[in-house]
């Protein structure tokens, strides 16, 4: 069985990085747990992040996932899942200026949600 804590990402964040991208999301979380309850996270990018915390967490792997953003550790995970059928890729653009992240979907149009500092 492929073991995701062997990928690069999981073990070379740089100090200091706000950042991160990994294919696997942290396990546990909201975007780590596909649709019918099943956890699909990496725990060593989970812990990463609580030693780390970084202010965003970028990642995919989960095409299904409960949530396509939560606050895990002071961090946000993000994962914009994945719909097949659709003629552009699921993806969110998140404008740090004004901290609002918005998820795009063929098939649930745009949400948006707002970053707050004060939540961190």
């Amino acid at each position: 069985m492929e073991r995701y804590s062997e990928w690069p990402c999981a073990s070379d964040w740089p100090d200091g990085a706000s950042i991160v991208v990994c294919h696997a999301p942290p396990s546990e979380t909201r975007v780590s747990i596909n649709a019918e309850g099943v956890g699909w996270g990496d725990f060593e990018i989970s812990a990463r992040l609580q030693e780390k915390r970084p202010k965003y967490v970028l990642s995919g792997h989960v095409h299904d996932p409960m949530e396509w953003v939560t606050l895990e550790g002071g961090s946000y995970c993000f994962n914009p899942g994945c719909d097949c059928t659709a003629r552009e890729p699921n993806h969110i653009i998140i404008d740090t200026t004004k901290k609002i992240a918005r998820w795009h979907s063929m098939g649930q149009s745009v949400v948006s949600r707002r970053l707050d500092e004060e939540t961190r």
